[in-house]
């Protein structure tokens, strides 16, 4: 999609597309390709607009103290312990380049320390 939607517009939008393509397969026995890629597309925009700020609100709650374990953030992104240090490590990381990059966006060298101070204090 090439313009942006609020994400209630892409769910919408998701479950229209859904209904046409079930409705067309239980009437027809099939259904439009265009009404297949509709779906495709809509509910790749929803997953993507839910996930895109998962680790800034890891960040925060690492900041608040919230986070008492990586299974307890695994459990919530339904990835495993591993994966979520790893991933928020590796967001890191990115954020840092991103500010070596703009001087503006990600976080600075001494943000990233931080960061990876509190992800090595939470247990396993």
């Amino acid at each position: 999609m090439s313009k942006y939607l609020p994400v209630a517009d892409l769910v919408e939008r998701w479950a229209e597309a859904r209904v046409r393509t079930f409705m067309a397969r239980e009437t027809h026995g099939v259904a439009a390709a265009a009404d297949y890629w509709a779906e495709l597309s809509a509910g790749t925009e929803i997953a993507r607009e839910v996930t895109t700020g998962r680790w800034v609100v890891v960040m925060y709650l690492l900041r608040q103290g919230e986070i008492t374990s990586w299974a307890q953030v695994g459990e919530a992104l339904d990835m495993t312990e591993t994966e979520a240090r790893d991933g928020f490590s590796a967001w890191i990381a990115g954020q840092r380049d991103l500010h070596a990059v703009t001087g503006k966006l990600g976080v600075t060298t001494a943000e990233a320390e931080e960061l990876y101070g509190l992800v090595r204090a939470v247990s396993w």
